[in-house]
């Protein structure tokens, strides 16, 4: 392309981009958001806007807000900095989606119960207590991850016989942490997993498998002064080791 010629397609994008800034979010919102989204309370413009609440199939989003990159757009994409709340919890970071369909966040932290994001993983039913979920980098492509590098942090999981009231919980707290960048086409995507606090050791490996299936692997043994409930719980779950800790496995789906 001729030099004039860039120089032109360069100042229409701008005056494109200009004149698309201004779009209120409630327009903008009826013209790109999905037939399965449904926005209330929006304000501001397409550019930088916010809406009192997303819902979104089984989940509902609290209190949302965008700020739009225009540099993104120069390259292919779209490319936010988000803000939103899911219950007690707050989520944000840098996402992109870009023309060849691939999702990316960077920078991306939640912090809040777990019960918040058992819309979004039914696996997690089962769990409750505080996380802290930080993605240094994250990309999708065809529905599988090609790069994931996270932090996964969980405070406060109640550890005791379930569904028995009469005892009260010991509480607990673990890391998992997960590098794989990049990802080989459908390879899976192991993170290893280790307690930070609690009655219980554990140490241990979780492997996830397209299209959303996982496994668990590991030992754990409770420590002096565990509660007699952590300690017969372990029990149950298979004989112990010389060591004094038991063989963990499980599966299950996403």
């Amino acid at each position: 392309m001729r030099p004039g010629a860039r120089l032109a397609a360069i100042g229409l994008i701008v005056f494109i981009v200009t004149l698309v800034a201004g779009i209120p979010a409630s327009v903008a919102v009826g013209w790109f958001a999905p037939d399965a989204a449904g926005f209330s309370g929006t304000a501001g413009t397409i550019w930088r806007g916010s809406a009192h609440s997303i819902a979104i199939g089984g989940a509902r989003l609290g209190e949302t807000s965008w700020k739009l990159s225009p540099i993104a757009l120069l390259r292919g994409q779209l490319a936010a900095t988000v803000r939103t709340s899911l219950g007690d919890g707050v989520a944000e970071g840098n996402l992109a989606v870009a023309i060849t369909g691939s999702i990316a966040c960077s920078a991306c932290r939640y912090q809040g119960r777990i019960r918040n994001l058992q819309t979004l993983l039914p696996a997690l039913a089962a769990l409750d207590g505080r996380a802290d979920i930080q993605f240094e980098s994250f990309e999708m492509r065809d529905a599988w991850p090609s790069r994931v590098v996270a932090t996964v942090t969980v405070h406060d999981v109640a550890l005791g016989p379930p569904g028995d009231s009469t005892i009260e919980p010991a509480l607990a707290a673990f890391e998992a942490k997960v590098d794989a960048d990049p990802v080989e086409d459908n390879a899976p995507i192991e993170a290893t997993i280790a307690d930070i606090g609690g009655p219980v050791e554990v140490d241990g490996r979780l492997v996830l498998q397209p299209p959303g299936s996982f496994t668990f692997s590991g030992r754990a043994r409770s420590r002096p002064g565990a509660p007699p409930a952590v300690v017969s719980a372990l029990g149950v779950l298979g004989p112990r080791g010389s060591d004094g800790s038991t063989e963990l496995s499980f599966s299950g789906s996403l």
